[in-house]
């Protein structure tokens, strides 16, 4: 697939949090429901970001701050028909960029054990693997607690 370019991420709006949902239902075995997503956006509406092709959201990331200068990722979806075209990457760059201007020194992330292909895309934008953190999903798998620590 060929790359997309001009992909702009933009922040995402309350009015968004149902395209949200239905998209974490195309990417995920247990998106998060519309109330956590709401309570999530009220803590901290600027941690929702997404990218929108033709109108459509194709992809969102949530982050916020943690105490002692750590971000989090919380979620990022990247719809099954716009994966491998740079909507993730601007992603998860765009919110490493938002993050550090609030102060993190590191960003940590949880990704399934089994996504072995989302495993290499963090790892390949500099997240290392720190370790398995046991029935962490509903489902009971185990997730990877993965860092990333910005340059000096």
């Amino acid at each position: 697939m060929v790359s997309l370019s001009g992909l702009r991420v933009i922040n995402l709006r309350e009015g968004d949090l149902q395209e949200v949902m239905e998209l974490g239902h195309k990417c995920f075995p247990d998106p998060y429901p519309m109330g956590l997503l709401e309570q999530l956006y009220k803590s901290d509406p600027s941690g929702f970001m997404g990218v929108r092709i033709d109108g459509k959201l194709v992809g969102y990331l949530i982050c916020t701050m943690r105490w002692g200068g750590v971000g989090h990722i919380l979620s990022v979806a990247v719809d099954p028909g716009y994966r491998r075209r740079g909507v993730g990457r601007a992603l998860i760059q765009k919110a490493l960029e938002r993050l550090r201007k609030e102060g993190a020194t590191a960003v940590r992330l949880e990704a399934r054990k089994s996504n072995l292909g989302a495993r290499a895309f963090y790892t390949a934008l500099g997240f290392k693997e720190e370790r398995e953190l046991p029935h962490y999903y509903e489902d009971g798998e185990t997730a990877v607690l993965m860092w990333y620590t910005y340059p000096t």
